[in-house]
């Protein structure tokens, strides 16, 4: 089977010398992926951004079985869900969550709120939408709502922790909301700060196929909690992964929930779903689903497949192996 990586850069949008964005696809994932995938046997091509796949569906060259779609795309609430929208356009089998569930799922405000409806713990939460909402008005709607300080800013429809401020006053929300706003052009998801462990369940598999490959905590290089993972430590490599230190009760309940948000969102092949726990009120908290994890050589499912003592290519072939039961009839041998 002959698969085709398809991924962006910061080069394909012309912010090779910027460092102010970072939600991309590195090119040591796309390697990631060629690598393990070949060696679980595929027969891989690097295509590149989602302009070359559309430039090679309307040649009539695009000459593969199969996407394997790790695309993020840019500045668009929907910049995840472009190569699963083009792939179900042309009827080409690709990999991953359709574009609803990337769009839905980037949206971390309505996506907190609806898996809040299900009896999940989410932290205390609104949001400032700035075609809506008065920068004045904001202390009266978080009293309405009945939020403390200390608070967590973060922008409505990015990722890898971009723009996360912590704030302790009413003085500093009023400093920090205008400059998100203005650095990121859209709403900021405002929620009470959990202090407590900062987790990962990593997934792999579609529907009743799901399971728990491993949970992680992340912690500072000393073994110290960290209180808010920024950007600035996930990229300054400041921290590391270990078995996380809970209780079998909370443990099971992130496996529970976990693999019920997957499922609840129709998220297909792998995810990664980042909790909070609270030792103090022994209460675990949902923060944020990726169903578009970073597969480099250094992150949670690499550390995951070490720890099982797996090849990391085990991964790789199980993301394919769920999607290929999506299109079973024209992934046969020819």
């Amino acid at each position: 089977m002959r698969i085709g990586i398809v991924y962006d850069l910061k080069e394909d949008y012309g912010l090779l010398n910027k460092s102010d964005y970072h939600d991309f696809c590195f090119f040591s994932e796309a390697e990631a992926a060629y690598n393990n995938l070949s060696l679980a046997g595929y027969d891989v091509e690097y295509i590149g951004n989602p302009q070359n796949l559309v430039q090679l569906i309307k040649n009539n060259q695009l000459n593969v079985d199969l996407i394997y779609n790790i695309a993020e795309g840019y500045k668009s609430r929907n910049r995840e869900g472009i190569v699963p929208a083009i792939c179900e356009a042309f009827n080409i089998p690709y990999t991953g969550t359709d574009a609803f569930g990337l769009s839905f799922s980037l949206h971390k405000y309505q996506t907190n709120i609806f898996i809040h409806n299900f009896g999940i713990n989410i932290p205390n939460s609104i949001l400032f939408n700035p075609n809506l909402d008065v920068l004045s008005d904001i202390e009266q709607k978080i009293e309405t709502n009945k939020l403390s300080y200390p608070l967590i800013l973060k922008p409505n429809h990015e990722g890898s922790s971009m723009g996360i401020t912590l704030v302790n006053s009413c003085i500093e929300l009023y400093e920090s909301i205008p400059v998100l706003v203005e650095k990121f052009q859209q709403s900021i998801l405002i929620q009470e700060f959990i202090l407590g462990s900062e987790l990962s369940s990593c997934i792999l598999g579609t529907g009743e196929d799901s399971y728990i490959y491993s949970l992680v905590e992340y912690v500072h290089l000393d073994n110290q909690k960290i209180d808010v993972f920024t950007e600035d430590i996930k990229r300054t490599g400041q921290h590391k992964m270990i078995e996380p230190d809970l209780s079998e009760k909370i443990k099971n309940e992130m496996y529970t929930q976990s693999l019920f948000i997957h499922k609840l969102l129709g998220i297909r092949d792998i995810s990664r779903i980042d909790w909070k726990y609270d030792i103090n009120k022994d209460k675990l908290y949902f923060i944020e689903l990726t169903p578009l994890p970073d597969l480099s050589d250094d992150t949670e499912f690499y550390w995951s497949s070490v720890k099982h003592n797996k090849p990391y290519s085990f991964v790789f072939s199980e993301i394919v192996n769920s999607a290929m039961k999506r299109y079973k009839k024209d992934l046969l041998p020819k």
